[in-house]
């Protein structure tokens, strides 16, 4: 099984795409905690506009890599920046922005 390729740490900017395809940014976020069985990121600054999006400053999202929990994680292959988070199952993922 393929893991997250982030250290604990390191911040992140994450979006997601509208239906028009325009990102958009739901925060910076902290890698919490990335072991052999559990991903997490912590919420550390809010985007301006929320919209749709429930989570505050230090929300928590944890993925175990079994997908055994709450949030679905799709790990793509052996590079950074290697993943998307399904948030509480929901059809839309989020990625980081790298732009």
């Amino acid at each position: 099984m393929n893991k997250v390729k982030c250290n604990i740490g390191e911040e992140l900017y994450f979006f997601r795409e509208s239906g028009c395809g325009d990102k958009i940014n739901i925060g910076k976020w902290k890698v919490t905690k990335n072991s052999d069985k559990i991903f997490e990121i912590t919420l550390i600054e809010e985007p301006l506009v929320f919209g749709f999006w429930s989570y505050k400053k230090g929300s928590k999202i944890t993925c175990k890599y079994d997908n055994n929990c709450r949030h679905f994680l799709k790990v793509y292959g052996d590079y950074k920046n290697n993943f998307c988070i399904y948030p509480d199952r929901q059809g839309i993922p989020i990625f980081i922005n790298n732009d």
